[in-house]
């Protein structure tokens, strides 16, 4: 009995939880049509974010910079809405992460296919205040990534772009609840278990 009720009472709280009732409808219209990769037209798409990072061969600082480029559209061109850097040479006293300013970049367009940006056609520049009273400049070129400052400092070199993945499907309301209902029967089993011992 005590496992009928509490069934019942699961079931009563994932309908509560949804929102609405259940009802059916009876469709009564075919659509016929063959297509692939596309979103339909007003659709939500998901940002991209992508990693990038560049180690110095012709500049006069050594070391790496590493960070992020963030609001990318997937199968589209467009600008980036953040650009972070997370990691440079100490030389550039900046304070990482450090969010490099998006508005009004002369260049700030990444072309974007398969969840990978076209190198050869996306770019963008910025000039920023870099302490002590430096200017900085992060480029993504045409393959080249280029942070300099006024005051001497110079990494470039080949930049290479990665794909961050995008969150876990499942991983809302819906699968909190599943977790806790599986957390839920496996107490309840052990606890079973430790009374009849």
């Amino acid at each position: 009995m005590k496992l009928k009720l509490s069934a019942a009472l699961i079931a009563g709280c994932v309908l509560a939880l949804s929102g609405s009732g259940a009802y059916a409808a009876m469709i009564t219209e075919t659509i016929n049509f063959t297509a692939s990769g596309f979103t339909p037209s007003g659709a939500p798409v998901d940002p991209l974010t992508f990693d990038f990072f560049f180690t110095n061969t012709t500049g006069i600082t050594p070391g790496t910079v590493i960070g992020e480029i963030d609001g990318l559209i997937d199968n589209a061109t467009g600008p980036a809405t953040a650009v972070i850097i997370n990691s440079a040479p100490s030389v550039f006293n900046l304070a990482t992460p450090f969010s490099v300013p998006t508005t009004g970049a002369p260049i700030n367009s990444f072309t974007v296919s398969a969840e990978v940006i076209n190198a050869g056609v996306s770019g963008f520049i910025q000039n920023f205040p870099c302490p002590p009273l430096a200017t900085c400049g992060l480029q993504l070129l045409l393959g080249l990534g280029l942070l300099d400052q006024g005051l001497g400092g110079v990494v470039s070199g080949p930049v290479t772009y990665s794909s961050v993945p995008g969150p876990v499907a499942g991983a809302g309301l819906p699968g909190l609840i599943f977790a806790g209902g599986g957390l839920l029967a496996w107490w309840r089993r052990r606890r079973k278990i430790a009374l009849n011992t």
